[in-house]
């Protein structure tokens, strides 16, 4: 999903083998208020996703984040981790800004570079990690005000 006019990075996706910015026109699929979303399958090619897949695994400092629920704390059904370069609150769990590690860095350059469309370059990422299939999220808005009013989401599953 992508709302126009401000810069958070979710998760990413990089184009395999060309050089030209994707002109995602081609790949929209609908807009639904103020919201546009565009889907692009097999954005990266199935050997590359594994070894990303492995490398964010493996390089990444997953952490298990607990919030507020009825009065009590409870683990979120999945594991965190953040980057960027200011703080990032939501659902009451304060991410401390941290630098990219190298594994980010590639990604984030690579969508900064293929996709057109947006006038800045994303500036954190938020990543996820489903282990099982007890593992999930559920329906929800990236609406904290720290986002700006209508912030740029690039997601990627692998």
């Amino acid at each position: 999903m992508v709302k126009r006019d401000s810069t958070h990075l979710s998760m990413v996706r990089l184009h395999p083998a060309t050089s030209n910015k994707m002109n995602l026109d081609n790949y929209k699929i609908r807009t639904i208020s103020d919201a546009d979303f565009w889907y692009i399958p097999e954005f990266v090619e199935a050997p590359l996703r594994e070894e990303i897949f492995e490398r964010l695994k493996a390089e990444i400092d997953w952490r298990q984040n607990y919030m507020t629920f009825y009065g009590r704390q409870v683990s979120l059904p999945r594991l965190n981790s953040y980057y960027g370069l200011k703080d990032y609150l939501y659902s009451g769990i304060t991410n401390k800004a941290r630098d990219f590690p190298p594994i980010i860095e590639l990604i984030r350059s690579k969508i900064n570079e293929k996709i057109s469309g947006f006038s800045k370059t994303f500036n954190s990422v938020l990543l996820n990690y489903y282990r099982d299939r007890n593992d999930s999220i559920s329906a929800h808005s990236d609406d904290e005000s720290s986002l700006g009013a209508n912030p740029k989401i690039v997601s990627l599953s692998l």
